[in-house]
């Protein structure tokens, strides 16, 4: 197998260029081969730093490509993948080739075909990385790392035992030579998104709901009783109807959630689900900083689902969001899981965008045994607190 048979005909958009793209925008690459080889044996990838859902850290990693068509005219393979970007910055990018081996006459490798970012397949190591513009990681040694100093960034190339799933790989032919990388340059979100036009929310857990700021400005015709509002530069005005508290995050996934604010969220949450309700979880757009939390109160409430599995489950309901740096790490340090507890396929049947007024609340019998503690009285003057000092995992 020789690397010299495969012919990197044009990338999109161009190495060397600097492209611009507003966060929570899909970003679109494309990449035309010309081979003898068959599509089954090429794993062509996007090599880059940037963040997106799977990827918040923003570490070096691979982001496997989709075959489009073969040009029958003249036998150009087509690929292209997309993904939504979730933090403003600068960012690298190249693109890359991996000849797969043979095992036992068939591929050993079959990479993923999709590029909706609910199975978009990622390949990075799992203990450290390697450093880029937009990370404060040490850079640790991989086995011929061969860096390239480009901009302040590091373009990164290495043997194929260095990364997950990479052990099926002959070589890697890459476009263009060191320091030719292209560029993203991110800026805030555009206020002409979806998400600015009305009331967006979706129920996670039971009584539990991811929503934007207008649904948050509208809490009390939508029948929510508690607002949580984690956006650092947005403020609600109070309502008598609607118990408000503010937590400080800033914009972006590049932005860490420390321990003592998700323990701060998880607890207000329980208390004002004991005191009966709906409970907004509540952001600029719905997605990140509001999704972090969601994700954060799902770990709490499951022990017996993996990291993983509550983000399957939560993209299941919402395919958009995306969780903030650091965050799994948080998650699995406050609530370490345990063995042997019994999986649980799915944990809510979500809805959005409709009055609760007006929607059903479709649960089954599973998801049942996963709602709250009933409301507990109040006595005269109660804040609905019950003076803990945190959340239990098993409460």
């Amino acid at each position: 197998m020789d690397l010299s048979e495969i012919e990197i005909v044009k990338v999109e958009p161009p190495l060397g260029s600097n492209n611009h793209v507003f966060m929570q925008e899909q970003f679109f690459t494309n990449v035309w081969l010309r081979t003898t080889f068959p599509v089954q044996l090429l794993r062509p990838q996007l090599w880059t730093n940037v963040t997106h859902k799977l990827n918040p850290e923003g570490k070096w990693h691979g982001i496997d490509f989709k075959f489009l068509k073969k040009d029958l005219e003249t036998g150009e393979l087509h690929y292209q993948v997309a993904f939504i970007v979730t933090s403003t910055g600068t960012f690298d990018y190249t693109f890359r080739v991996g000849i797969i081996k043979l095992a036992n006459g068939m591929p050993s490798y079959n990479p993923s075909l999709s590029t909706s970012m609910s199975s978009l397949s990622l390949n990075r190591r799992s203990s450290g990385d390697i450093r880029g513009s937009n990370d404060n990681l040490p850079s640790v040694s991989v086995s011929s790392p061969t860096p390239q100093h480009n901009s302040g960034s590091l373009h990164h190339r290495t043997h194929s035992h260095d990364y997950e799933g990479e052990e099926d790989i002959v070589d890697w032919k890459w476009a263009g030579g060191y320091g030719q990388n292209g560029f993203i340059t991110v800026t805030p979100p555009n206020e002409s998104m979806p998400w600015t036009k009305g009331p967006q929310y979706v129920e996670i857990a039971p009584h539990v709901f991811i929503g934007n700021f207008i649904a948050a400005s509208q809490a009390a015709e939508l029948d929510f009783t508690a607002v949580l509002n984690l956006a650092a530069e947005l403020d609600l005005p109070p309502d008598p109807k609607v118990k408000h508290k503010k937590i400080s995050i800033g914009d972006g996934a590049h932005h860490a959630i420390d321990d003592e604010m998700v323990m701060d969220a998880i607890t207000w949450i329980k208390e004002r689900l004991r005191e009966g309700g709906n409970v907004l979880l509540m952001c600029r757009a719905g997605i990140g900083r509001s999704g972090s939390l969601g994700i954060a109160y799902l770990y709490y409430l499951h022990p017996e689902l993996s990291y993983k599995e509550v983000l399957d489950n939560i993209w299941s309901v919402k395919a958009d969001i995306y969780p903030h740096k650091g965050l799994q790490q948080s998650l699995e340090r406050l609530f370490p899981r345990q063995k042997n507890l019994t999986p649980h396929p799915k944990i809510t049947k979500g809805f959005s965008s409709s009055n609760l007024k007006n929607s059903p609340q479709l649960l089954t019998a599973k998801q049942q045994q996963f709602r709250p503690p009933s409301p507990q009285p109040k006595s005269n003057g109660s804040n609905g607190s019950n003076g803990s000092n945190g959340p239990s995992q098993h409460q």
